[in-house]
Parts: structure tokens; sequence; C-alpha cells
């Protein structure tokens, strides 16, 4: 299962995270794909590697399609980035980071570390630092990269790869000018961007998902901070210039992803092609509300939750369950 996002450089900002800023804009050229098609080594141990999530559930990495490059999640966790330099004969080089904590588990003031495909290096210098000996050497990064990842980043990859419509997560959006003179611009960030069947079209959908003990699902007065959330995502996707910033970049992905996906072994999710085929796409200017409990544990104090529920299903979509396993998203809208 693969996963997209990324709007032109010049409207980038720093954003921190794993993300480190990156935007909407899907445009992977060909030849990087081409590249990865002839499945260099350390390319197919990516796309073979499976790691046990709980109950003895094996997930595949999560793939997700950002600004001219790829990033390789597990459980939320970035674990490498892939990037690629094509060169004026029109070769391609493979110039991937990863951070240095999933290789040395330490810290330093240099975070990243450089992978080519064959060794894990630093600096100008290039100074060894680990040689990659196969998927011994990839599954040493990505239990690092899991044991760094939250209840709610490990219940949102069980819902993603539960859900072949879902074709990105945590996606990142440009930040609007602030509204008030000294305000500071707050970038969007949406868990779940999904395909969903809108009568003879397709739409992308978008999600914020909650781990229920989030104090962002309450509030005294009854206006918990998660309504204000979701109603910035639903002014910031309703704006006219944004509708085409974010489509076309994911009609796009939608054919990256598809390509990645036969690369996998397996067809790719019947909207995804449609869309990358040229279908009658939009998108849902409503965001939806995931809740669940990474443990089962539910709620809590029952009756104490319903007041903050009532308010919560009231004014907006909600889908919840006890356990991320057990979210359904939609898959076709009338």
């Amino acid at each position: 299962m693969l996963r997209s996002s990324t709007m032109s450089s010049t409207e980038q900002t720093a954003n921190g995270g794993a993300h480190n800023g990156e935007r909407i804009r899907t445009e992977t050229s060909r030849r990087p794909l081409q590249h990865l098609s002839a499945m260099p080594s350390w390319w197919r141990d990516v796309l073979a590697y499976r790691y046990e999530s709980r109950h003895g559930a094996s997930q595949p990495l999560l793939i997700a399609l950002r600004d001219g490059y790829l990033n390789i999640y597990a459980e939320g966790q970035s674990a490498l980035k892939v990037a690629f330099d094509t060169r004026r004969n029109g070769d391609v080089r493979v110039r991937c980071n990863i951070h240095r904590k999933y290789v040395l588990g330490q810290a330093s003031k240099v975070e990243y570390l450089d992978f080519d495909g064959l060794q894990v290096t630093q600096g100008r210098d290039r100074t060894l630092v680990q040689t990659y000996a196969g998927p011994e050497t990839l599954h040493g990064w990505v239990e690092a990269a899991r044991s760094y990842s939250g209840d709610e980043k490990k219940g949102v990859a069980i819902i993603a790869n539960r859900h072949p419509n879902v074709i990105d997560v945590e996606m990142a959006l440009p930040a609007d000018e602030p509204g008030e003179p000294n305000g500071r611009r707050v970038a969007n960030r949406m868990d779940i961007v999904a395909l969903e069947q809108h009568g003879k079209g397709i739409r992308l959908s978008f999600y914020e998902a909650k781990l229920f003990s989030n104090p962002g699902l309450r509030a005294e007065d009854l206006n918990p901070p998660v309504l204000k959330q979701l109603r910035t995502y639903r002014d910031y996707v309703s704006q006219p210039i944004r509708r085409q910033q974010i489509l076309k970049p994911y009609r796009n992905a939608c054919s990256v992803l598809a390509a990645i996906d036969r690369m996998r072994g397996f067809e790719p999710e019947p909207l995804m092609q449609e869309v990358s085929k040229g279908a009658p796409f939009d998108l849902d200017t409503e965001p939806r509300l995931v809740m669940f409990d990474y443990h089962g544990r539910g709620v809590g104090n029952e009756a104490a939750w319903q007041k903050h529920a009532r308010i919560l299903t009231e004014n907006c979509i909600v889908i919840q369950s006890k356990t991320p396993e057990e979210i359904e998203l939609r898959r076709q809208q009338t």
C-alpha cells in the first residue's frame, strides 16, 4: 500500500518534524521511477519488508510521495527519505537520508546521515558509518524508528494499511497568512487522506485522528479545541485557490503510487487507477474526525464522556471505535 503527498517549493516553509517543511507537490520525474523499476536490492528490500504489529498482524512500510522524493514510514516515523539526483547525461543517483538515531541510537549535532544504496556516510568527506547488508540492516532502522512512535501514529498506520484507498498520511499544507498583523503563519497537517467514490466521480476526503484520551476532544465550555482545528482545515480546503493546489498534485501522485504498487507485485487500488486515468476528481471540504483507543480501553468514564461526544457528533462527522482495527473509513459517498 502506498501513500502520496506534497505545492510549489516557493510556498514551502519550515515545519519541523520528519517532514521538514514539505508540501503537496507530487512531481517525481519518470527517470527516478525508471531507476527504481530496475529494482536495486535496497529498494526490493523496502518493498518486501513487513514488520509485525500487535496481534501478530503483518504490515508493509508505508510509502509517501513528497516534493520530489519519497518518505518511507514505519508506524508514522520516517525511517528513510529517498531522493534522487538526475545528472546531465540522464543517469540517476540515489541520495537518501536517515536519522542518525535510527542507525547509531545517539544524539548528535549532525541529525541526518546519507545513504546511497550501499553505504551510510556522514558529512562532506563521506565518513563511513555503516555498510548496507540487506534486510537485516533495514530491519534495524525500522525497529529503531518504531520505538519512537506513539499510540496515535501506530493507530493511524493500522487504519491506513487496512484501507488501500488511503493515499496519504500527515498531509502537510502551506501555511496561510496570519489573521492578525503580528500573528504567526500556521501550517496545516491532516492525518489521513483517502479516495472515495462520489456519484460518477472520485473525491479526496480528509481525516483527523485522535485518541479518546486526547484533551483536545473535551472542554468545560463544550467548545473543544478539535472543533477549531477542523474548522481551520475546512476553511483552508474551501479556498478556491487551494482546490487546484491540492487536486492537481494528488492526481499525479495516484499515477506514481500506482506504478510503485505494481513494483510491489499487486494491482493498484481501482480508485487510484481511475484518478490517474483522468476520472472526474474533486475534494470534500468537510474533514472527518476519527477517534479510537490504541489499547481498546474505550473512552474511560462513559457518563462524563457523553456530553463531549454529543457536541462532537453535532458539529462534525465522527467515526469512532474502541480500536484502530475496527475503524472503517468511507469508500463510497452518494
